[in-house]
C-alpha cells in the first residue's frame, strides 16, 4: 500500500492524470464559451461538443450554467490535485510526516467547504436545489470528516515517529 513500489504510486499518477484532464476540460469549456464555439438554438439551449468524442454538455445558455459547470470542474480539479499530493506523500518514507498532515488538512477543508459553498450558491443564484447536488455535498461532508479523523491519526503518528527517532 505504501512505499516507492506500491498502490500509492499508481494512485498518485492516476489522480495526477485526472487532475490535468479536468483542468484541460475546464480550459476548453471556458475558451469555447467565450469565443463563441458553443452552439445555441432558438430556445436558448447551448450544446458544446467535446473534440475526439461524441460527448456533449448542454443546458440553458445563462451565466448560472457557466458558473456551475466551471465550479464543478474547478472543484474536482483541485480535489484530485490534493488527492494526488496525498498519495505522493504515501510513497515516501517515513509514512507519518508533517507534509501528509498538511495535504490531509487541505483535503479536509476542501471537502467540508463544498457542501457549504453549494448551499450558498443555491441561495444566491436563481436556480433549483437538485437532489443530486445535495447527495454529492453530503458525501463530500462525510469524506471531509473521515479525512479529519485520519489527519488526527497522522498527527499522533508523527509524534510517535519523532519519539521513536529520539530513542534510537
Amino acid at each position: 500500500m505504501f512505499g516507492t513500489k506500491s498502490v500509492s504510486v499508481v494512485l498518485f499518477y492516476l489522480s495526477a492524470l485526472i487532475t490535468v484532464g479536468l483542468f484541460l476540460l475546464l480550459l476548453f469549456i471556458l475558451l469555447s464559451w467565450f469565443t463563441g464555439l458553443v452552439e445555441v438554438n432558438e430556445e436558448g439551449i447551448f450544446k458544446l461538443k467535446f473534440p475526439l468524442s461524441s460527448s456533449i454538455i448542454s443546458g440553458k445558455y445563462q451565466l448560472y450554467t457557466l458558473l456551475s459547470i466551471g465550479a464543478t470542474f474547478a472543484f474536482y480539479g483541485v480535489f484530485t490535485y490534493l488527492l494526488s499530493g496525498l498519495f505522493k506523500t504515501f510513497t515516501l518514507e517515513p509514512l507519518f510526516k508533517p507534509k501528509a498532515i498538511q495535504y490531509l488538512r487541505y483535503f479536509t477543508i476542501a471537502n467540508l467547504l463544498l457542501p457549504v459553498s453549494y448551499f450558498i450558491l443555491v441561495m444566491i443564484l436563481p436556480s433549483q436545489l437538485f437532489p443530486e447536488g445535495i447527495l454529492i455535498s453530503f458525501l463530500h461532508l462525510i469524506v471531509g470528516l473521515f479525512a479529519a479523523f485520519i489527519s488526527a491519526i497522522f498527527k499522533q503518528g508523527v509524534v510517535l515517529q519523532e519519539e521513536q527517532n529520539l530513542t534510537i
